[in-house]
């Protein structure tokens, strides 16, 4: 039987497939009715089409009753079927299709007669006033619009009403309203939208009520601050249609009859598509519907928004929408060749660097990039094609050469050959793509017809005859009926100010040349000469010399800052006869860069003669003579217009301060807020900056949006004045400087209130395509685009902070593969990491440089547990979300949990709801940690398998809680442990550390090796492991030291996955922490002398390696100068040799823009050891700034940086030399003062030892060098004397506000400094001692004496040492590795690891943990022979050898620390405190407990530091009790004794582990 036929796939459809939806409307419960039936959609007939048809439709869709049947097409015309006719309901039925109708696809009807409905449950908002951004708030409900009552009304709810009507993201509440009653239904009350809310319809309220408030005071009266919302429809693209505008939120048109370029311009600006590259005839796009928002739009190409524009008013037109305005945005691009119109392959043209729209140098978007034409062969019908297919008439010139510049990339064709009929030139006859023999110095170009200039003809260029360039030719224009308007434009057209006058007095006689235009009509509606009314284009426009325009401009030139990377830096450029150009640099001064600094309200000048590189077009100035008062560069004296004996080499350039900048943030974009006022930098007080400011602020610095608006001096206190004026921002400003000023304020603000702002270029994120608002496709808002997050580096840690910030719960699972679908418009490449605590995905770091493409089908997602609902548990005053003190949501608010039998049967169901994995404690919070808000839940018996808290006994008898103490309670799941890199120079490399139990703690570095790394490594998303670090190279971490001997294979998924011992269990110290260095640690420098110019270099996967120029742009150049702390600008060096590139080249197309604020954020091509092979493509860049000292090898400069040594970290300020004056000490980033509480001697010599400036003299109080400014980082401070650094010393953290800077310490040491280095001078407005110091003669007698006996002591050791070498020659002879040997009262430990450390280096050959013989015992006793190599991070060449033991430093010399090989950090002793203090820490102790924003611990990269230093730092601060001492036996003559009845440290080497012992000098 089944052979008899041919079986195919069978299919059904059941009646239960019927679908009505409404489609086209304004909302859900509004619009045209279509069914699903026979597997399609289809429309309804309005024939016979009431309100018990439309009510069916409501109840069925779940919208309320019906208000309106809607006939005739209201809500547009459907398409393909029209599946029923003559419906006739009664309005009780319970789906459209039991209605009595017609039979399926019968009619007699056409589209233009779809049915449609409007449902009670439509709603709708707007503002009622004329600009519909500000006014009473009314929603549409039940078919009538009524009033928002404002009880409860919260500013989030102002805000989302802004944005849904498209409105911006803010506003506020107006509360100076009338008294009287409500005319008409008020709807609403109690609207309460939270931080949860991401539309105004999903905020709570109370329900729908016509009487929801009565009196006018009630009503909801706001205004929105920001831009309405602009889109571009019918163009194929988001960047090229028909503009339309959303107002009162509904969307509208824009009539085009006045529409030009300037305005094109603001539109593409607002929508982040690049420039404008056409403004087709108006209806080019097609008619769009509904209003017409906006006519005579008269923009100046400068505003942020459309609707910062002039109109003539929401509305108010006298225009058709066959005349709608469109764009044709720069970012639009096709796809050509392809068997659809989603496929194939990107192509467009544009021209470039020339001096208009219609002119300039041909480049072609092709496979992703833009790239150039050869001009071999290139002639007019080439050109020709060009000019057509952007609209720019006919051909006038084919230009070749480069004139227009050189481009850069691929040249992408050659020997181009059209006929001139050719749509587009791709069609034309040419060379295959990419392949050519031409430099970019034949790049092609060309000059259309339509490409158009003005031109005033004398040598000043701002008077004369007005003539205008079309067609390829110069040509007057006529006077007749030219206004005032059109004198005006003209002159600002010309950069020569905004006015100016008609010349009358004309000679007679006839024309010479064409005269193109005549009755040019300028208005007051027209903001550009080119959009004003005129005759046509015709050559003989009028004949008669006396017809002719000359005019007389009364303004300045426009002048502007190019390639700089930012609007106050650059090369100067001047605008002159409406053409851009570039000043000479010869005898260009200060007080030239200072005109140019304030005619752009730039502040002052910093630098004056800066070359950012060549320019193009005229050299218009040579020779500039300001004097510095004048308002405007073209005020100075020069040689004329156009006049010089320069070229474009020699162009000039200024660095001026800028109007506004950040100080004293981690990065560009965070700081305390400083205004230039054009003769000092002043501090911002808080109570005069805000949100507004703050974006304004961040948008200038190209900085995104205001993430956060901290004052208080957040940032730390400035120093000098106060700005004493209101900033009045709007928001929508491009620069603080156009902001409107408040009047100076009465009351003086200190530097205590300072303004800090925090930026981030995210400035939005949402979940999209999901079933709820708490999950979805994730999508970030980058700087004005929408747009999806790759998921390459997308992990539950970054997931948890988008959960938390959303108001969404936690992260519960990280689909992948494309789950919520494809998402439109880019594909963020930025990857976050996060490690889970931050509040706001904008404050984990960010990178993207390198990554791989990455395509909508791999978009990252998140589904998330959803907002806090009734039972909800939450654990708070952790270290993640999965350990701390335990809520519950109750009742709309958080409450805590409570119970006197709280065990791990409870916890392990708090850890499953949470789904945190097993629980690991159950506990009772400590007295600070428990909380004190309202109780939740009190009591609570579980089995210890129920899913949900609530599920356990929560009825507990009164007689059971009584019996016992009901605590707050606490837990800590297997989900809270994590791990971190710590105290290194990047995100991956650093100290290994692991949250267990609640606490940080470290790893011991025994048998730690390449797998263990790499597991580290991949866990943190930081590629592989390079290096396997030992003996704390990256610093000693301090408590717990959670693994030892940890063994794993290299495949776990967490660093707790491996065989190690139980968890605290272990033989070691500190000073064997282990560390990593991984794959992804990044690092950058300048391979040169002076580090701020040379060969770019990029520090991945262990080597240094180039970076290749291709698409290299200023803002690359920019950013990477400002990571290396070498100014905010510079230029790329041409100028190179051919050859072939050695060692990997490790990336390319580095194209940082206007949204990057660091190096690292920028896209590029995927890391490739061989991105580019030739000499000419490597990256050589000189930045316009200097450092102000060698940097460490890493680039970062000190004191900020973790290779510095204590003793960088310490200065004496407002003395006469670096020895005498007020202590300062850095911390957290930046320095900061000591309070004299208890400052003694001890303390003073403590400080005067660490800055090397031998014993003191004095210690004194009061701010005897003057008050400081800043933070107060220590007080209370008590030192024994011995300490190698105040950092040692107990004390207690400054910020108890206790001391103010009345009482700052300070010195007075004994010697002059010993470095160079330039000493900080005081403000000359504080006050100084005035008596001098002198050294006492005691001292100096002191001295001489110390260094004598320390002279025999040196002598006498070195006997010792050479009785001992003999006694130890024959050892020698077999030992792998020179050690010192050592000799311990009561007991030595020194072989107890010998074998481990043995097995440890061989384990992991060429890792740090790998020992090194000391060269000066092998060339004694085993012949001269080189070390081995020692594998290094960057920063130099291995070190020639280590030093065996550090040198013991009598208490009045300098202990010298950093100036060994590298510093060994370490943490106090235990049990280490003040003289009888009660309790406190020091400024070390506060750094390895990792408070928020220290520093780590100094480590150093440099050459030396990568091997080991053998023997500890040396520590004077023991106990005089301990009285055992070691001392290495080969080392002695380099010791020098300390004075009787002082300690002296025990010193050993590589071998960790063992304790420090001390002797009492004189003791047995």
């Amino acid at each position: 039987m089944l052979a008899a036929g041919i079986a195919e796939d069978v299919g059904v459809v059941c009646r239960g497939s019927r679908q009505v939806r409404l489609v086209n409307g304004p909302g859900r419960c509004a619009g045209r009715v279509e069914i699903y039936y026979q597997g399609s959609w289809g429309t309804i007939c309005d024939d016979s089409w009431d309100l018990p048809d439309a009510t069916v439709v409501c109840h069925q869709l779940g919208c309320g009753g019906a208000v309106k049947a809607v006939g005739s097409a209201q809500l547009g015309e459907g398409s393909g079927q029209i599946w029923l006719d003559a419906v006739n309901c009664s309005g009780a039925e319970a789906a459209l299709w039991d209605c009595p109708a017609g039979s399926w696809g019968q009619h007699d009807c056409g589209h233009k007669e779809d049915a449609g409905v409007v449902c009670s449950e439509f709603v709708d908002l707007r503002l009622e006033n004329s600009d519909g951004c500000s006014g009473r708030l009314q929603v549409f409900y039940n078919g009538t619009w009524g009033s928002v009552c404002s009880n409860l009304m919260t500013p989030e709810t102002v805000s989302l009403a802004c944005k849904e009507l498209g409105c911006g993201d803010g506003g506020f509440l107006e509360t100076r309203l009338p008294y009287g009653r409500v005319s008409g239904p008020a709807w609403l009350d109690r609207v309460e939208c939270g931080e949860r809310n991401s539309s105004f319809w999903q905020c709570p309220s109370a329900p729908w009520d016509p009487q929801s408030c009565d009196d006018l005071q009630d009503e909801t009266h706001i205004t929105c601050n920001g831009a309405a919302v602009v889109r571009l429809e019918d163009g194929g693209g988001r960047c090229a249609g028909r503009v339309e505008v959303k107002h009162q939120g509904q969307w509208g048109t824009v009539c085009g009859i006045s529409w030009d370029m300037a305005d094109a311009a603001v539109v593409c600006k607002q929508l982040g598509c690049g420039s404008a590259d056409e403004d087709p005839q108006y209806g080019h796009f097609g008619p769009g519907s509904g209003p017409i928002w906006m006519d005579n739009v008269g923009c100046r190409g400068t505003e942020s928004a459309l609707s910062d524009c002039t109109h003539d008013g929401w509305g108010q037109h006298n225009c058709y929408h066959s005349w709608d305005a469109g764009v044709t945005c720069s970012g639009f691009v096709r796809l050509v060749g392809g068997n659809s119109p989603c496929s194939g392959r990107v192509e467009q043209v544009r021209l470039v660097n020339g001096p208009g729209r219609c002119a300039g140098r041909v480049e072609i978007y092709y496979q992703g990039s833009w790239g150039t034409i050869c001009d071999d062969s290139w002639d007019l019908p080439d050109a020709t094609v060009v000019c057509h297919q952007l609209g720019c008439g006919g051909a006038v010139e084919a230009v070749g050469s480069a004139q227009f510049g050189e481009g850069s990339g691929q040249i992408w064709l050659d020997a181009v050959n059209c006929s001139g009929a050719e749509a587009a030139l791709w069609d034309c006859p040419a060379g295959s793509w990419g392949q050519h023999d031409c430099g970019h110095k034949e790049d092609a170009g060309v000059v259309c017809s339509e490409f158009v200039d003005l031109r005033l003809e004398n040598s000043d260029g701002c008077s004369g005859r007005l003539q205008v360039f079309y067609n390829g030719t110069w040509g007057s224009v006529c006077s007749n009926l030219m206004t005032p308007e059109t004198v005006s434009l003209a002159c600002k057209e010309l950069g020569c100010g905004d006015g100016g006058f008609l010349e009358t007095r004309l000679p007679y006689g006839r024309v010479s040349g064409p005269a193109w235009l005549d009755r040019v009509e300028c208005g007051e509606r027209n903001s550009s000469f080119w959009q004003c009314p005129s005759a046509p284009w015709d050559p003989q426009s009028c004949d008669d010399l006396q017809d002719e325009t000359h005019i007389t401009c009364n303004g300045a030139a426009v002048v502007r800052l190019e390639d700089g990377g930012g609007r106050c830096a650059g090369r100067v450029e001047v605008k002159h006869q409406g053409q851009w150009g570039t000043v000479c640099g010869d005898s260009w001064e200060m007080a030239d860069a200072a005109v140019v600094c304030k005619q752009l309200s730039c502040g002052s000048a910093v630098k004056a003669r800066v070359y950012f590189g060549p320019g193009s077009g005229r050299i218009w100035m040579d020779e500039v003579g300001c004097n510095g008062t004048e308002s405007a560069l073209s005020d100075c004296t020069h040689n004329g217009w156009g006049q010089h004996n320069c070229d474009h080499r020699f162009d000039v350039g200024v660095t001026c301060s800028g109007f506004v900048r950040l100080v004293g943030g981690n990065s560009p974009c965070s700081g305390r807020v400083e205004i230039h006022d054009g003769t000092q930098w002043k501090t911002v007080c808080d109570s005069e900056f805000g949100p507004k400011a703050a974006d304004v602020v961040c948008r200038e610095l190209q900085c995104g949006a205001a993430l956060s608006v901290p004052g208080a001096a957040h940032f730390g206190e400035g120093v000098g004045p106060m700005w004493d004026r209101e900033l009045q921002c709007v928001g929508n400003e491009s620069f603080l400087a156009f902001c409107p000023r408040g009047s100076p304020r009465d009351q003086p603000c200190t530097h205590t209130d300072a303004a800090g702002v925090t930026c981030t270029q995210f400035t939005g994120f949402r979940l999209v395509n999901g079933s709820t608002a708490c999950e979805g496709r994730v999508e970030v808002h980058v700087l004005g685009t929408w747009g999806s997050l790759c998921a390459s580096r997308w992990d539950l840690s970054d997931a948890h902070v988008l959960c938390r910030h959303l108001d969404c719960g936690f992260a519960e699972s990280i689909p992948r593969g494309g789950h919520f679908g494809r998402g439109t418009g880019p594909v963020w490449k930025d990857s976050f990491h996060c490690d889970g605590t931050e509040a706001h995905l904008g404050q984990c770091p960010v990178t993207a440089l390198g990554a791989s493409p990455c395509s909508h089908e791999n978009s990252a997602a998140v589904i998330c547990s959803g907002p806090a609902g009734s039972a909800s548990l939450r654990l708070v005053l952790g270290g993640s979300r999965c350990d701390g003190r335990v809520e519950i949501f109750q009742h709309g608010t958080w409450g805590r949990v409570l119970d006197d039998h709280w065990d791990m049967r409870e916890a392990s169901v708090v850890c499953r709801q949470l789904r945190c994995g097993e629980a690991e404690t159950a506990y009772n919070p400590p007295k600070p940690q428990r909380g004190t808000g309202p109780v939740g839940l009190r009591g609570v018996r579980c089995a210890g398998h129920e899913a949900n808290l609530t599920l356990c006994n929560t009825s507990l008898p009164e007689s059971m809680l009584a019996a016992g103490i009901a605590e707050d309670v606490g837990v800590v799941c297997r989900g809270s442990r994590q791990v971190r890199l710590v105290n290194g120079p990047g995100r991956c490399a650093g100290r290994v550390e692991i949250y267990y139990q609640g606490s940080w703690g470290t790893i011991c570095d025994d048998s730690w090796d390449l797998p263990d790394a790499t597991v580290v490594c991949h866990q943190l998303g930081c590629g592989g492991a390079v290096e396997a670090v030992g003996s704390a190279q990256f610093g000693e971490g301090s408590g717990q030291i959670w693994l030892d001997a940890v063994n794993c294979s290299g495949a776990e998924a967490a660093l707790w996955d491996c065989p190690a011992g139980s968890w605290g269990q272990h033989d070691c110290g500190h000073k064997e922490d282990a560390g990593v260095v991984c794959s992804e640690f990044v690092d950058l420098r300048l391979e040169n002398s002076d580090g701020c110019s040379g060969r770019l270099q990029v520090f991945y996967n262990g080597t240094w390696g180039s970076v290749c120029s291709n698409l290299m742009t200023p803002e690359t150049v920019s950013l990477a100068c400002k990571e290396l702390g070498c100014g905010d600008g510079g230029f790329l060096e041409t100028r190179l040799p051919y050859g072939r590139v050695s060692g990997p080249a490790w990336l390319d197309r580095v194209e940082c823009g206007e949204r990057n604020s660091s190096f690292w954020q920028c896209p590029s091509a995927p890391w490739d050891p061989q991105s580019c092979d030739d000499l000419q493509d490597e990256t050589h860049i000189t930045c316009n700034g200097r450092r102000s000292e060698t940097p460490p090898a890493l680039g970062t400069v000190c004191p900020n940086s973790t290779s510095c040594t204590d003793r960088e970290k310490i200065r004496a300020v407002g003395g006469e030399n670096g020895c005498l004056g007020r202590v300062e000490v850095w911390h957290r980033g930046s320095w900061g003062t000591v309070c004299d509480d208890s400052w003694d001697m001890q303390d003073a010599e403590v400080a005067c030892r660490q800055l090397g400036c031998g014993p003191a003299v004095s210690a004194l109080d009061k701010a005897a060098f003057g008050e400081g400014t800043g933070p107060i980082w220590l007080e209370q401070v008590e030192c024994r004397g011995t300490e190698p650094s105040l950092q040692d010393c107990w004390a207690r953290p400054g910020d108890s506000g206790a001391c103010r800077h009345k009482e700052d310490a300070s010195v007075n040491c004994s010697a002059a400094p010993r470095t160079a280095a330039p000493t900080p001078r005081t403000d000359p407005t504080r006050g100084r001692p005035t008596s001098s110091r002198s050294v006492s003669l005691p001292v100096i007698i002191c001295i001489i004496l110390g260094a004598l006996l320390c002279l025999l002591l040196a002598l006498l050791a070195g006997q010792v040492r050479s009785a001992r070498a003999g006694r130890r020659g024959s050892e020698r002879a077999w030992e792998p590795f020179s050690e010192a040997v050592y000799e311990e009262i009561g007991y030595s430990p020194a072989w107890e690891k010998q074998a481990r450390f043995s097995q440890s280096g061989s384990d992991s050959e060429g890792s740090l943990t790998k020992l090194q013989p000391y060269p000066r015992d092998s060339e004694e006793e085993d012949g001269p022979r080189s070390a081995p190599d020692v594998p290094v991070l960057p920063g130099g060449d291995p070190a020639d050898g280590y030093d065996d033991a550090r040198e013991v430093s009598d208490p009045g010399e300098d202990p010298s620390p950093g100036q060994g090989d590298w510093e060994m950090p370490r943490a106090p002793e235990e049990g280490a405190g003040p003289r009888d203090a009660p309790g406190g820490a020091n400024l070390r102790s506060q750094r390895s407990a990792g408070a928020p924003g220290a520093e780590g611990d100094a480590w150093s990269l440099s050459p030396e530091s990568m091997g080991y230093d053998d023997a500890e730092e040396v520590s004077l601060a023991h106990r005089p009790e301990d009285t055992k001492v070691a001392i290495p036996a080969d080392s002695a003559q380099q010791s020098l004794m300390p004075r009787a009845g002082e300690p002296v440290p025990a010193v050993q080497l590589g071998a960790a582990g063992r304790e420090e012992r001390t002797v009492q000098l004189g003791e047995p």
